[in-house]
C-alpha cells in the first residue's frame, strides 16, 4: 500500500512542488544573508533605468506599433508619395520605390515615437497635476481629523453596538491607543535613526535625493524606451542571426516560439491589467462621487492601483478603503461594501474578460498559487509578475507532457484523465457530448 502510494503521480507531484519551493526559499535566504545579496542589489540599482525603459517599452509598444502602421499606410498610399508605389516595370524606378518606402518608415517611426512619448508624459502630467494634489490634500485632512473621526466612531459604537460591550471596549481601546502609538512610531522611525543621529533635515534631504534619483532613472528609462521602440526589430534580427548560428533549426524554432509566448503573455497581461485598473479606478471615483462618500479620489486611487494585482488586489484595496469610510460613517461604509462588490463583479465578469482576456491561459487555482508564491518571495512585484511567469512555465509543462503522450500514443486532452469514481459518476456524462447535443449546439 505504501509502495503504491509512493509510486503514484500525486506523491511525485507533491514532492516535486515541496522540494522546489524549499529550494527557492533557501536560495532567496542565502542571497539575502551573503555579500552576493548586496552585489545583486548594487547591480539592480545600476540596471534600474534599463528596467524602467523595458517596462515602458512593453506598455507602450502596442500603441507605437499601431501608429507606425497607420502612418506608413497613409504615406505609401498618398499621391504625394507616388515614388513609393510598386511598379512592375524596371524602368519605372524600383530603387526610388525602395528609398521612398524607407523614408515613409522613418517618418512613421519618428511620428510614432513623438506621439508615444507625448502620451506618456501627458498622462504623467495629468496625474501629477489633478490627482496627486487632491490625494495629498485628502491624506492631510485625514490626519488632521483622525482623532475627531475616532471619537465619533466610538460614540456611534456606544449607541448602536451597546449589546456588544466587548466590541465597544475594543473600539475604545484602539481609539485611545492609536494616537500615542503613531506618535511613538514617528519619533522612532522618522525623527531619529537607529543610532539616534539622523535629524529631520537629514531625513528630508535623503528623501529629496531619492526622488531626484528616481526622476533621473525615469528620464533615462524614457530615452532607452525610445531607442528600444525604434531598434527592437534590429535587435530581434541580431538575436535570430546569433541563435541560427549557434543551434539547430528545430531548437531555433523552439526559442522563437518561446519568445513569442513570453512576449504575448507579458504584454497582454501587463497592458490589460493596467487598463483594467484604470477603468476600475475611474468607475469607482464616479460612483463614490455620486453617492457622496468622502475622499472619493483617494479611495479610487487605492482601489485602482491595488486592482493591478490579480486575485488579492480587490481585497487589498477594499480593506483600507472600508476602514477610511467606516471612520467617517458606518452607514456609508456598508454602502461602500455594496458598491465595491458590484464593481468587482462587473470587473470579473464583463470588464476584465474584455480588457485582459485570456492572455495568460492559466486556471484560477494556479493564478492563486502564483500570486501567493510570488508575493511571499518578492513582495508586490512578485504578486504582479507571478501569474505571467507561472503561465509561461505552465504552458511549457503542458506542451512537454502532450509531446510525451503523443510518443506513447496516449490521449492528450486533460479531460481524458479525469476520475470521478469517488462521486460514482461516469466522466463521459460531463465531458462527452452525444450527437443530439452537438446538433443543438
Amino acid at each position: 500500500m505504501l509502495r503504491s502510494f509512493v509510486r503514484s503521480a500525486y506523491f511525485k507531484a507533491a514532492a516535486t512542488f515541496l522540494i522546489s519551493g524549499a529550494v527557492l526559499i533557501l536560495f532567496f535566504n542565502w542571497v539575502k544573508a551573503t555579500d552576493f545579496g548586496s552585489a545583486a542589489q548594487k547591480f539592480t540599482d545600476t540596471m534600474m533605468p534599463i528596467y524602467i525603459g523595458c517596462f515602458i517599452t512593453f506598455i507602450i509598444c502596442p500603441v507605437y506599433n499601431s501608429i507606425v502602421r497607420v502612418f506608413y499606410r497613409y504615406l505609401t498610399s498618398n499621391s504625394g508619395y507616388s515614388s513609393m508605389k510598386l511598379h512592375k516595370n524596371v524602368n519605372d524606378g524600383p530603387i526610388e520605390t525602395v528609398k521612398g518606402r524607407k523614408r515613409a518608415m522613418i517618418v512613421s517611426r519618428v511620428v510614432a515615437s513623438a506621439l508615444s512619448m507625448c502620451l506618456i508624459i501627458g498622462l504623467v502630467f495629468l496625474f501629477a497635476y489633478f490627482v496627486v494634489p487632491q490625494v495629498i490634500q485628502n491624506v492631510i485632512i485625514l490626519i488632521n481629523t483622525l482623532p475627531a473621526r475616532m471619537n465619533a466612531f466610538v460614540m456611534w459604537s456606544e449607541v448602536h453596538l451597546a449589546r456588544f460591550p466587548q466590541v465597544v471596549e475594543s473600539i475604545k481601546s484602539i481609539a485611545s491607543s492609536g494616537t500615542p502609538e503613531i506618535i511613538a512610531w514617528v519619533q522612532d522611525h522618522i525623527l531619529k535613526s537607529a543610532d539616534g543621529g539622523m535629524s529631520i533635515a537629514q531625513a528630508i534631504s535623503s528623501g529629496v535625493l531619492s526622488v531626484f534619483s528616481l526622476l533621473k532613472d525615469i528620464f533615462i528609462g524614457l530615452l532607452i524606451s525610445i531607442y528600444l521602440l525604434n531598434y527592437k526589430e534590429t535587435l530581434f534580427t541580431i538575436g535570430r542571426k546569433l541563435v541560427t548560428s549557434c543551434v539547430s533549426d528545430n531548437k531555433a524554432e523552439g526559442l522563437y516560439e518561446f519568445w513569442a509566448v513570453l512576449n504575448e503573455t507579458f504584454i497582454g497581461f501587463l497592458v490589460g491589467r493596467i487598463l483594467d485598473a484604470l477603468i476600475i479606478g475611474v468607475l469607482t471615483y464616479i460612483v463614490l462621487l455620486i453617492t457622496g462618500i468622502n475622499m472619493p479620489l483617494l479611495i479610487a486611487v487605492i482601489v485602482g492601483v491595488t486592482n493591478i494585482i490579480p486575485f488579492f488586489g480587490p481585497f487589498l484595496g477594499a480593506i483600507p478603503s472600508f476602514i477610511l469610510v467606516l471612520m467617517d460613517s458606518p452607514v456609508k461604509a456598508l454602502w461602500f461594501l455594496v458598491i465595491i462588490v458590484v464593481i468587482q463583479q462587473l470587473d470579473g465578469n464583463v470588464i476584465g474578460p474584455k480588457v485582459v482576456g485570456n492572455a495568460i491561459h492559466l486556471p484560477s487555482f494556479w493564478v492563486l498559487m502564483a500570486v501567493l508564491i510570488g508575493g511571499g518571495l518578492y513582495g508586490v512585484l512578485g504578486m504582479l509578475l507571478g501569474a505571467p511567469v507561472f503561465a509561461v512555465i505552465y504552458r511549457y509543462i503542458d506542451k512537454g507532457a502532450k509531446r510525451r503522450l503523443r510518443r506513447k500514443d496516449k490521449p492528450e486532452e486533460t479531460e481524458d484523465y479525469y476520475y470521478l469514481g469517488s462521486y460514482r459518476i461516469d466522466k463521459r456524462e460531463l465531458f462527452e457530448e452525444n450527437e443530439h447535443e452537438k446538433s443543438i449546439l
